[in-house]
């Protein structure tokens, strides 16, 4: 018989929440949480729908409070949940650290993630036709699985975009870009974030709620750009794709700061939490 000190639940719905109900157990519960309160909404939901997400996030943050510890990835993320007291942010850790960064001389710019409205690689097309007019001699490649309800992907409107089924060692493709965007709309981290700054590529991103304001320092290793301006977006790529130097600096130290998602951190930040619940 398994008699656990303590209990983890992961999960993104509403069930999970009921679980220190069901089990009334005396052992300690902790929940992780993986991403935004967002995940729920959509622009184009109707009244009902708003209220009853409303509805539900309400009773999650009440049912919440009966977990020992409540864990989220990103600032954001805690923000989300105010009126809880026992939260705290552990991030996810990083995939991979390559001994050797990409060298940043390929004219190749990297986006990873379902094709979807969550991820907004529409924005990001049309940000790129702003690029393609003086830069028609790089290209874009988007690497995730395809839902062409949102986005045909066999009718790109550029034919400086390559779109890739998912790849299983994404790592290399990190290695051979130059630059890697992030056009979400919103977010529960941002792991291919700091998977690319681990390769030494300078990331653009929209600030969408939650995950690149943590991660990315604005104009250090990155840029942060309003959600959805389109404009900005293409600002930004065209800087460092027109600034070689600016990419290698900004690279050199995205890489550097994503040090503190190795493994061996995120494990002790856990390791402190269970010896201390």
């Amino acid at each position: 018989m398994v008699d656990p000190d303590i209990i983890s639940v992961c999960d993104d719905g509403l069930k999970g929440f009921f679980i220190p109900k069901i089990l009334e157990s005396k052992h300690k519960i902790i929940y992780e949480r993986h991403v935004s309160k967002l995940i729920e909404a959509n622009v184009n939901d109707g009244f009902v729908k708003r209220i009853s997400n409303k509805v539900k996030w309400l009773m999650m943050e009440s049912l919440a409070k009966n977990f020992e510890q409540f864990i989220v990835l990103t600032e954001g993320n805690k923000n989300e949940w105010k009126s809880l007291k026992n939260i705290q942010v552990i991030p996810n850790p990083l995939s991979f650290y390559p001994d050797t960064p990409s060298d940043l001389e390929s004219k190749k710019v990297i986006c990873v993630g379902k094709i979807s409205y969550q991820k907004g690689q529409d924005l990001l097309v049309k940000a790129w036709e702003k690029v393609t007019v003086n830069h028609p001699d790089w290209q874009l490649e988007l690497y995730g699985k395809s839902d062409d309800a949102f986005l045909n992907t066999d009718s790109l409107p550029s034919k400086h975009i390559f779109h890739f089924p998912p790849e299983r060692n994404i790592e290399a493709k990190y290695l051979e870009s130059s630059i890697y965007v992030m056009s979400s709309r919103y977010e529960g981290f941002g792991m291919v974030l700091i998977e690319a700054m681990a390769c030494g590529l300078p990331c653009v991103s929209f600030d969408c709620n939650y995950g690149p304001s943590d991660i990315i320092s604005n104009r250090k290793d990155g840029y942060l750009v309003a959600q959805e301006d389109v404009d900005n977006l293409a600002y930004s790529i065209l800087n460092l794709i027109e600034n070689k130097q600016l990419r290698k600096v900004m690279g050199k130290e995205g890489r550097e700061n994503v040090k503190k998602y190795l493994p061996q951190t995120i494990v002790n930040e856990w390791n402190d939490l269970l010896k201390k619940l």
